[in-house]
């Protein structure tokens, strides 16, 4: 209602009752929601600009080396890895919309592991025609969802790809290692916890290509 915003050929458009801009660059390459993000900081911008004027250079620079871990975060390798904590449905919509975006040459493994208080039956429908293979985890704690009731929502599903239960997120990406191919891509999502725990298997230098 208070602005607009589109994508265009050399980025994307942004514009709102006193202000437009042209031409600016995309926060992230593959995900439309940080887009709209970026479009609210804006708005915001535009309505502040008498107490607080942040030039359109300033604006252009941010949007350039903008970064958010665990949000549609992509690490290239001949085997590529994603980290999204999707945990609701509206994530995961979002989540396999930018993966519809970035299609895979090969197989897609998922990781996952979820909160037993969030809603895993609707993340889990909303991804599961994207799997090729599923690597679901227990998380620690109490709130952790059993890796037995996340199997039993995802074969519930026409079509669903194998299902096969790890105890930790370390141990399913180093299966992941071993099972997937060049070409392939990797899917860790859930929760902060389940692309927390796959960020220190990265740092751990278990990823080799």
């Amino acid at each position: 209602r208070d602005y607009l915003f589109e994508e265009e050929e050399d980025g994307w458009r942004w514009s709102g009752p006193q202000r437009e801009c042209h031409g600016l660059p995309r926060p992230h390459p593959y995900s439309r929601c940080q887009m709209q993000n970026a479009a609210g900081v804006l708005a915001l911008l535009s309505r502040i600009g008498h107490r607080l004027h942040v030039t359109e250079e300033a604006v252009r620079a941010a949007l350039h080396t903008f970064s958010l871990p665990g949000r549609f975060q992509f690490v290239p390798g001949e085997r590529s890895l994603i980290l999204d904590v999707a945990h609701n449905r509206q994530a995961a919509a979002e989540l396999r919309r930018s993966l519809e975006t970035l299609p895979a040459a090969g197989a897609t493994h998922v990781v996952i592991g979820m909160l037993g208080d969030k809603d895993f039956r609707a993340v889990l429908a909303e991804l599961h025609g994207v799997a090729s293979r599923w690597y679901l985890v227990g998380l620690p704690g109490e709130r952790g969802a059993p890796t037995r009731t996340l199997a039993a929502v995802l074969r519930r599903f026409e079509g669903t790809a194998p299902v096969v239960a790890w105890p930790s997120v370390a141990a399913a990406l180093d299966r992941t290692r071993l099972e997937s191919r060049t070409g392939d891509r990797i899917l860790v999502t859930g929760s902060f916890l389940t692309v927390g725990a796959a960020m220190e298997w990265l740092q751990e230098g278990r990823c080799n290509g």
